[in-house]
């Protein structure tokens, strides 16, 4: 996945689970954020600045940069989507997204080489059953790769619009 600056709800990772024996209550997901390139800057704040947790097309929560914590030993931001009621229903599949909303400046040498890994990791999701019991998934990380962020070509197109063809300000 690319990520052009100012581009708003661009979902880079994605993941689906089936609701087996009963329907199930989402209540937690956690998603890392991890750049692999080490000539670019590993602080993400400068290339986004906040990633949202969607279900299906309902957007579910926001969290800024700043919310997310860092490991500091290898730049990873793990960002702790908690508090959450997402319902999966009984042999239903339950589809949750990541997206991002990218700063509206990147540093050209930041976005010519970061590769930034996306990864719904181990036991980071919670859900509970309407027993009241709970469990975690999935057993091992899911990850995607190859998150890019490029800037606009300063040589691109100019296009212009006009209303109509009798009124031809633009």
């Amino acid at each position: 996945t690319t990520v052009y600056e100012s581009e708003t709800g661009k979902v880079v990772a994605g993941i689906r689970g089936t609701a087996r024996l009963s329907s199930q209550n989402v209540d937690r997901v956690r998603v890392t954020f991890r750049n692999t390139d080490t000539a670019s800057s590993a602080n993400l704040a400068k290339y986004i600045s906040g990633v949202s947790l969607w279900q299906g097309s309902t957007k579910l929560a926001t969290l800024a940069v700043t919310d997310a914590s860092r490991a500091t030993a290898d730049d990873t931001y793990t960002f702790n989507f908690s508090g959450l009621k997402a319902p999966v229903a009984k042999d239903a599949i339950g589809r949750f997204y990541v997206s991002v909303n990218a700063n509206g400046s990147l540093d050209s040498t930041d976005a010519l080489t970061a590769s930034w890994t996306v990864s719904f990791v181990s036991a980071g999701i919670s859900a509970s059953s309407p027993d009241g019991s709970y469990d975690t998934y999935p057993t091992t990380a899911i990850t995607q790769t190859g998150l890019a962020f490029k800037k606009f070509s300063s040589s691109g197109l100019k296009a212009e619009v006009n209303l109509a063809a009798t009124n031809p300000a633009s």
